[in-house]
């Protein structure tokens, strides 16, 4: 997508929380330049300009400020907020900090917001969000970007389309990652896959030790199994993987992998490698289709753009991506309790607000 220099931008944008300069890593437990992600997108946007920045480390705001040419930067991003009076931003900080700056930026008049997941820390903050969202003009995405990748739309169409009958189980597993962090991209991607049907509860499990990573405590291993309403499950091991199909070209325990169990077949997808499809016409392996020209960090931007002019509904929109928190949060709090938890969140747990992790910690004196 070819930015022209000539046309005055419609929205000005903001980035909160800018993040590191030093090269992407995959490491677990610190950022990964997303701040950059979200910047370099909104820079190629057609009448887009990023007109402003917040982050509290100064030498990381500077950088951020060169790379993107930045009018201006603050400190705090409340004062952003006030003088810069931004149309959208891009929050990129830990969960922790995410319920308070999407409030903000909705109170500021931001009419656009994508904010990075995990989303949020607790149940009674998605009970407030939901509330600011429809109470005001605002279109809320969450940075779900696998949604966009040709491969788990091919899956879901395959799905849709009856590959494998009727799904009856949809499950996945990541190595060594938890539910929240990693875990709720594939949470989100088993009920993408599913067509987002609704989910009427879920069921966990932790072991909690001494982690702590992104601004909050990690558990070591964790396990979140739902059911969608028409009966189907899903399962996301937080801490296991599982051993891909046979005869699939990608290496024994990859750990990326998403299985769908149907009553006339079996589909695995593998991320950027392709589809293994396993039914009554026999087995068959289909690379993943390319990615086209624009970034998919991008189509993020621009569709919730679209959205908010009246056009279709973004993949990433709120109404569609929040349930995928409610799982993990879920998850965390059956843990905690001992108890099937009902979603949506209702009665004593709409108010719960704690990071879940935490008490069970304090529950088992760490």
């Amino acid at each position: 997508m070819i930015k022209s220099t000539s046309i005055a931008p419609r929205f000005k944008a903001a980035i909160i929380g800018v993040g590191s300069a030093a090269q992407q890593t995959f490491v677990k437990g610190g950022g990964h330049k997303i701040g950059y992600k979200h910047g370099s997108s909104l820079h190629r946007l057609e009448g887009v300009q990023v007109a402003t920045a917040a982050d509290i480390n100064p030498e990381n705001l500077a950088a951020f400020q060169r790379e993107f040419d930045v009018p201006r930067v603050h400190s705090d991003y409340r004062v952003m907020l006030a003088e810069e009076k931004p149309d959208i931003v891009g929050v990129c900080t830990y969960m922790g900090l995410h319920a308070r700056m999407v409030e903000d930026c909705i109170h500021a008049g931001v009419k656009i917001i994508l904010c990075e997941k995990p989303f949020l820390a607790s149940p009674a903050e998605m009970v407030r969000i939901a509330r600011l969202v429809e109470e005001h003009p605002v279109t809320l995405g969450i940075a779900h970007m696998r949604r966009f990748v040709p491969n788990f739309i091919r899956a879901r169409d395959l799905v849709a389309q009856g590959a494998v009958g009727d799904p009856v189980m949809i499950f996945g597993g990541l190595g060594g990652w938890d539910l929240a962090e990693f875990g709720s991209h594939w949470i989100d991607l088993i009920r993408f896959i599913h067509g987002d049907k609704p989910v009427s509860y879920t069921m966990g499990q932790a072991r909690v030790r001494g982690q702590f990573g992104y601004g909050h405590r990690m558990e070591d291993h964790a396990i979140a199994y739902f059911e969608f309403e028409d009966g189907c499950r899903g399962l996301v091991d937080g801490g296991r993987d599982f051993a891909p199909p046979e005869g699939s070209s990608v290496s024994p325990r990859s750990g990326s992998d998403i299985r769908v169990v149907g009553t006339d077949g079996v589909l695995t997808i593998t991320e950027g490698k392709g589809i293994s499809l396993v039914n009554r016409d026999g087995r068959q392996w289909m690379d993943a289709p390319p990615e086209g020209p624009i970034d998919i960090w991008d189509l993020l931007y621009a569709s919730l753009i679209t959205q908010h002019e009246g056009g279709e509904e973004s993949p990433v929109s709120f109404r569609r991506c929040a349930p995928s928190t409610e799982i993990y949060l879920a998850a965390y709090i059956s843990a905690l309790c001992g108890d099937r938890v009902e979603l949506p969140f209702s009665g004593e747990l709409a108010v719960f607000d704690r990071w879940a992790l935490d008490a069970i910690a304090e529950r088992n004196n760490l």
